[in-house]
């Protein structure tokens, strides 16, 4: 078998090819299109937004195109449940939304921001972690009035994490 490389014996090579479709298999449990392929916002309802985290947690590959769905909808979620202009949510470089009501705003940078990555975001809509655990670990950059967002968050809770 090519692939791994000079100087690696024939059982690692046996072992990594065992890995592999270890990892084939657990993938095929999943929504294949979050672990292999395509995938929409739409798809990330009943359930796909914890599917991706499932996967992340399984050590399983998961595809740029399901992050920003799941990103792109759990955002959409809480502006249902947050409307308003006055914070603006950032997970790059997936989604921006306004969020949250409070003073009108109409150009450039709102008064309050709240920026982090998409496991940090994920995690606190789905509620496998909290605001000021996320904060403490310095994976939230928050300025601004009302940029805490831990009244609003999680949109729901996985049943693994009550």
């Amino acid at each position: 078998m090519a692939g791994l490389g000079g100087g690696v014996s024939p059982w690692m090579e046996r072992e990594h090819t065992i890995e592999s479709k270890r990892v084939e298999r657990k993938a095929a449990n999943f929504c294949p299109a979050v672990v292999t392929g395509r995938v929409s916002e739409k798809d990330m309802e009943d359930g796909g937004v914890r599917i991706v985290l499932d996967a992340w947690e399984e050590g399983l590959p998961v595809t740029d195109a399901a992050v920003r769905a799941a990103v792109k909808y759990s955002l959409a979620e809480f502006q249902k449940v947050a409307p308003g202009t006055s914070v603006e949510i950032r997970v790059p470089p997936y989604a921006v939304i306004q969020a949250i009501e409070g003073p009108r705003h109409r150009r450039g940078t709102p008064p309050a921001t709240v920026e982090m990555d998409a496991p940090a975001w994920l995690a606190l809509v789905d509620g496998r972690s909290q605001w000021d655990e996320e904060v403490a670990r310095g994976a939230i950059m928050a300025s601004g009035v009302r940029s805490n967002l831990s009244e609003y968050l999680p949109l729901w809770r996985s049943e693994a994490y009550g």
